[in-house]
């Protein structure tokens, strides 16, 4: 899992491509059906990611000043 993540994004291997293949091989390896594993990934991808991590981002800079 380390060395997934630690790859950085870039145009061909965006942060949406990066998390949908992390989480479709961590549920192959605990063997999660197909389809719940297809309905887990619609759903991540319903999140708006982008305003997750600017939010963090500016909770982080809060309490860095």
């Amino acid at each position: 899992m380390r060395g997934f993540i630690i790859n950085p994004c870039n145009m061909y291997f965006t942060m949406d491509r990066k998390i949908n293949r992390f989480v479709k091989t961590l549920l192959k390896i605990f063997e999660v059906p197909k389809d719940k594993i297809n309905e887990i990934i619609n759903t991540i991808n319903s999140f708006d990611m982008k305003l997750y991590a600017k939010e963090v981002m500016d909770t982080l800079y809060e309490y860095i000043s």
